[in-house]
């Protein structure tokens, strides 16, 4: 007997399809990236930057379409730990963007038990400003709970939460954390894909309409995200 997957629908929240259309146009830049790092090589260029970009590209690229198809059907959960995958990804991207040799460092990474860096060494030598490294590294903390199903997050990381005193289910019919989700992923997609372009570029590669497209839709990202919360949280 074939066990039978009932499919969860689609929202036709607008709201939300408006982030999706922008993450999708962002993802659409990744393919850019490729094409251009399959192109002739620029003289002298090292072998394992546009490898790595290119694998990295590919990565965030899948990452952003199975969490957008997790939050266009409501997992919030599910695409936190994508989410999570994607924060960590970028951070690799970002910091090999800051100096050529670290690119041959991930290629040749071979211990299956850790990463090349550890996170929070990434984010502290990315986020010079104290106040920026702690939002950066309550946001890791915050989605890690949901990836090792930590009950400290509550119903941020189970559909019921329970403690000694209390079971709190998470019964919220509004998508509250949907558009966390799809900014921070969205703001994740565009920050990876800027640094190994930047990279490409200034290996000499013809990569700069792709970079201006962008800063382009990070702002129209950045403006989403504003009237949203302007419109539902508005200043006292």
């Amino acid at each position: 007997m074939i066990p039978t997957v009932n499919e969860l629908p689609n929202t036709n929240c607008p709201e939300i399809l408006a982030y999706c259309h922008c993450i999708e146009r962002i993802r659409h830049e990744s393919f850019q990236v490729v094409t251009s790092l399959l192109s002739p090589n620029p003289t002298d260029v090292k072998v394992a930057q546009p490898l790595v970009a290119i694998a990295i590209a590919q990565r965030i690229d899948e990452i952003a379409a199975s969490a957008m198809v997790l939050l266009l059907k409501g997992r919030e959960r599910d695409a936190g730990i994508l989410i999570l995958s994607a924060y960590e990804l970028q951070l690799d991207a970002m910091y090999m963007a800051l100096a050529s040799d670290r690119a041959a460092i991930w290629l040749d990474h071979a211990r299956e038990n850790v990463k090349p860096w550890k996170v929070r060494d990434l984010q502290t030598a990315l986020f010079i400003d104290p106040c920026e490294l702690q939002a950066e590294q309550g946001i890791y903390r915050k989605y890690s709970m949901i990836k090792h199903c930590n009950p400290v997050g509550g119903t941020f990381a189970f559909p019921i939460a329970v403690s000694r005193n209390q079971i709190q289910l998470d019964c919220a019919i509004d998508p509250r954390f949907t558009f966390v989700h799809l900014y921070g992923l969205g703001i994740t997609v565009v920050r990876t894909l800027i640094a190994i372009s930047s990279v490409a570029r200034d290996l000499g590669f013809e990569i700069e309409r792709t970079l201006c497209t962008l800063h382009s839709e990070k702002e129209h990202l950045n403006l989403l995200h504003k009237s949203y919360l302007t419109t539902n949280f508005p200043s006292k």
